[in-house]
C-alpha cells in the first residue's frame, strides 16, 4: 500500500500539520481576561462531543477544573542540577535535553551547539553518579547531541544528528548498538529543496518516531514544507510511512529569487509526538490536538477556544532587538562589517503573520494526557529579557479540556511525569540547569 498523504487544509484557515524541533517560540506579554490561570468561578460547561465520517470531535468551551482544583507545580524545584565549580565537565553546557528515567535517575543530554555531547546521570537528588558516552566517532561516541529519550524502561536513546543515528545504551554506560536512520532523499527539481530530518521519539515496543526529510519550494513567496513521518523498527531495519504531513511555513523573495528562506518570526508550524500506535499532531495556530492512527487517518480532534492576538510593531521590535543580541550585528564573507541598518529597516526585511501563534509546543505525559505550550517567544531555546509566567493547557486522553498549569517563563519544560515535570532553566546569562518540579494534583 502506498504512504498515505495527508492534507490538513480546512477551509479559509492554514494547513493543520506536524513539525519537529520546534523552532519559532514568544514571549507572553499579557494575557486577556479569560486566559488567567485560575478557571472561572461559574459551574464548567461538559465538552460537546460529535462524530463526523468516523473521526471523533470533542468541542470545549470552559475548563473541567474548578477554582482551586487544577494542577500546580511546586513554588520551588525539588531538584536542580546547575554548573559544578569542582569540576565542570560534571554540570551543563548546552543541554538538548533532560528526562527521569524508571529507576528514578535524572538523565540529562548536553550537546547542541557547544556543549559536551555526552550524556550525565544524576541520582534522584541531583547528585552525579555518571557518564554515558563521550565525544568521538567510535561506538555510543558522539559529534552532536540534539535530542533523546527513556527507552524501553532500562535504556536511553540519543540522537546524533551529525551521525544521523539513533544510539542505543543501558542506562548504567554499557553501550548498546547503533540504529542508521534511512538515507535522506536528493533534492531532483530545481524548484524545491530538500532538508534533513528528525527524532521524534519511540513507542512501546521500541520502534522510533523519524521526521525522514522535509521539502519546500522555492518558487513561492510563502508555502509550506512537508516530509514523511515514518516508523523505524528498533534495529532500524525496516520502516512503516504513517503519512507525507506538512510540517512549517517557509517565506521566500522571489523577486530576488532567492534560494535561501526569507526570516519568519512567530511562524506556523507544527509538533508532533508518538501517540498509541500513531501520532498526535498539533499546528500552533490552533488551540487542538489532532491524533491518527498507524495508517495516516485522522481519528480523533480536541479544541478549545483561543482568539487570537495581532502582532503589533513592540512584539516585532522585541523579537528582532533579542535576535540581534544573539547572533551579533554580523559580518560580510570578507571580514569587513555590515553596513548598519535601523530597526525599521531589519522589520522590513522578515517576513511576518498577522497573528500570533497559539502555542510553541506539544508534550505528552505518564498518562496520555496531552499538553499545550500556550506561545512563549518567537525564538527557540531563548528567553525573553524579562519573562512573564507561561501556562500549559492540558486535554485528557478523552479530548476534554481540564485547565492550565503555570510554568515559570525561564523553564523551557522537556519532559512531564504522573507527579513530576523536568525542563531547562535559563538565568539572566543564559547559563542553563536542569530543574525538576513537583506536580500537585
Amino acid at each position: 500500500m502506498p504512504p498515505t498523504r495527508v492534507s490538513l487544509w480546512t477551509g479559509s484557515s492554514l494547513c493543520n500539520a506536524i513539525t519537529i524541533g520546534c523552532i519559532g517560540m514568544v514571549a507572553v506579554f499579557g494575557c486577556s481576561a479569560e486566559e488567567q490561570s485560575e478557571p472561572p468561578a461559574k459551574p464548567p460547561v461538559p465538552p460537546v462531543t460529535r462524530d463526523s465520517v468516523g473521526v471523533r470531535i470533542v468541542e470545549n468551551t470552559t475548563p473541567q477544573w474548578r477554582r482551586g482544583t487544577g494542577w500546580r507545580l511546586s513554588r520551588d524545584p525539588i531538584v536542580t542540577i546547575g554548573p559544578d565549580e569542582s569540576d565542570v565537565e560534571r554540570g551543563p553546557l548546552d543541554p538538548a535535553t533532560a528526562f527521569i528515567a524508571p529507576n528514578g535517575e535524572i538523565v540529562l543530554l548536553d550537546g547542541m551547539y557547544g556543549g559536551w555531547h555526552r550524556g550525565l546521570v544524576f541520582d534522584s537528588t541531583g547528585r552525579f553518579v555518571r557518564y554515558l558516552g563521550r565525544k568521538g566517532n567510535g561506538p555510543c561516541e558522539f559529534q552532536q547531541i540534539v535530542g533523546g529519550f527513556a527507552y524501553r524502561g532500562d535504556s536511553v536513546a540519543i540522537y546524533d544528528i551529525a551521525r544521523y543515528a539513533i544510539f542505543v545504551m543501558s542506562i548504567d554506560g554499557r553501550c548498546g548498538r547503533m540504529v542508521s536512520l534511512p538515507e535522506r532523499p536528493r533534492s531532483t527539481s530545481r524548484d524545491s529543496i530538500i532538508g534533513g530530518g528528525r527524532v521524534l521519539g519511540s513507542y512501546r515496543d521500541g520502534r522510533f518516531l523519524h521526521l525522514a526529510s522535509t521539502i519546500s519550494r522555492t518558487d513561492e513567496a510563502l508555502s509550506w514544507s512537508s516530509g514523511p513521518i515514518v516508523q523505524v523498527s528498533p534495529a532500524g531495519d525496516s520502516t512503516h510511512t504513517i503519512g507525507e504531513f506538512p510540517v512549517r511555513e517557509v517565506a521566500r523573495d522571489i523577486a530576488r529569487r532567492s534560494f535561501w528562506p526569507t526570516p519568519r518570526f512567530y511562524n506556523a508550524e507544527v509538533f508532533i509526538k508518538p501517540y498509541e500506535s500513531g501520532i498526535v499532531v498539533s499546528e500552533n495556530t490552533r488551540a487542538e490536538v489532532r491524533v491518527h492512527d498507524a495508517s495516516g487517518a485522522l481519528k480523533f480532534i480536541a479544541r478549545r477556544p483561543h482568539e487570537p492576538v495581532p502582532i503589533r510593531d513592540r512584539d516585532k521590535r522585541i523579537a528582532v532587538s533579542h535576535r540581534m543580541q544573539i547572533v551579533g550585528g554580523g559580518e560580510r564573507a570578507s571580514g569587513a562589517p555590515a553596513p548598519k541598518k535601523s530597526m525599521q529597516e531589519r522589520i522590513d526585511e522578515i517576513s511576518w503573520p498577522e497573528f500570533k501563534p497559539f502555542h510553541s509546543n506539544l508534550l505528552v505525559d505518564g498518562n496520555g494526557n496531552l499538553w499545550l505550550e500556550e506561545y512563549r517567544f518567537p525564538h527557540w531555546g531563548q528567553i525573553p529579557e524579562k519573562p512573564t509566567p507561561i501556562f500549559w493547557s492540558v486535554f485528557d486522553r478523552d479530548g476534554t479540556w481540564l485547565g492550565r498549569v503555570e510554568v515559570p517563563g525561564r523553564l523551557l519544560v522537556r519532559n512531564i511525569y504522573d507527579d513530576r515535570l523536568i525542563g531547562i532553566w535559563k538565568d539572566e546569562d543564559a547559563v542553563a540547569s536542569v530543574r525538576v518540579y513537583r506536580l500537585d494534583k
